[in-house]
């Protein structure tokens, strides 16, 4: 098993390669509250009863091409696909969220995915973690280094855990996307059972050879 971070992919000069996408505010839904309510209120719970009929989003560059996976430049809690890769990872994806419909009118062919759980598969005696009160250490910042349980992953194939924002992904996620050609994810290497955490102390890409993976 090895365990990734997914990323949209990028360029070798650290610039997203495929467009990115942002939802477009109207007055009577703040895109900022509505996330903010998903992220601290509806964590792991359906949003069956709160998701807006519609949410309109728009791409922010019309030069660049636009693949299977655009990127919410305002870090949103849940994933934007194309429908081509929706269906093409539906069997991965669907044990562990919802789709929900979101409209777009450069690209009607999207959908957006909302995870409903979180794993607790960090190891976090042997990661390394920034804490908002490093003398509690109740409050996680973020990790600058990971190290995960192999048990508590099991063969889920996608997962998000409590310390951290980002998405996780395994090979059984990195091989459907790979096998069905989909354009704009990346994918960065972290850790596995016999490298242990692997990779490097940069946070903002492009990363060294080998430790990234984008299609």
């Amino acid at each position: 098993m090895t365990v990734y971070c997914l990323h949209p992919a990028i360029k070798k000069n650290g610039h997203d390669r495929y467009c990115s996408i942002q939802m477009i505010i109207p007055d009577e839904m703040p895109g900022i509250r509505l996330k903010q309510e998903m992220r601290d209120n509806f964590r792991e719970k359906s949003l069956k009863d709160i998701w807006p009929a519609k949410v309109k989003y728009q791409y922010l560059s019309k030069r660049t091409a636009r693949g299977d996976f655009p990127y919410d430049f305002q870090s949103s809690p849940y994933l934007i696909l194309s429908l081509r890769a929706a269906d093409a990872l539906r069997d991965l994806l669907e044990p562990e969220g919802e789709f929900y419909p979101i409209e777009c009118d450069e690209n009607p062919q999207l959908t957006a995915w909302w995870p409903k759980r979180r794993l607790d598969a960090l190891d976090k005696m042997r990661s390394e973690i920034r804490w908002f009160d490093e003398e509690e250490k109740k409050r996680p910042a973020y990790v600058k280094r990971f190290w995960f349980l192999e048990k508590m992953i099991g063969d889920t194939p996608i997962f998000q855990i409590p310390e951290d924002f980002n998405f996780f992904v395994t090979d059984r996620f990195l091989r459907r996307v790979r096998e069905r050609k989909l354009k704009g994810f990346g994918f960065r290497k972290l850790w596995s059972p016999g490298e242990g955490s692997t990779h490097s102390k940069y946070i903002i890409g492009p990363w060294p050879e080998g430790e990234d993976i984008n299609f």
